[in-house]
């Protein structure tokens, strides 16, 4: 049997996508790796994704998991937002536009 290396192997988080299925582990080290333990990419102070090509290819923060774009593409264990901050920018205009519409409102 192999020694288990804690303080690499510690995660701080799993992702899950958008079926419910664990697809990633943050490690305490700031890897990302998949579940047979491959490296994909890294994650910097910032919260920056980073891939090991230097490629930025999403965004980490409280849980929550976005693309460049700002798209929800994973939930970890506890994500902290609300139910809106989870719906992109732009979605949240057209909804508040048709929210208002409905309402009779044209603000």
């Amino acid at each position: 049997m192999e020694p288990a290396r804690e303080a690499e192997e510690e995660e701080i988080d799993v992702i899950w996508d958008e079926n419910g299925t664990a697809r990633y582990r943050i490690l305490k080290d700031n890897r990302i790796v998949d579940f047979d333990g491959h490296n994909l990419a890294w994650l910097d102070e910032q919260g920056s994704v980073i891939d090991y090509d230097g490629r930025h290819l999403a965004f980490y923060e409280n849980g929550i998991m976005r693309d460049t774009e700002g798209s929800v593409v994973g939930l970890g264990k506890d994500p902290i937002a609300s139910v809106i901050a989870l719906v992109p920018e732009d979605a949240r205009r057209t909804l508040a536009i048709d929210s208002k519409s409905r309402n009779g409102r044209d603000d």
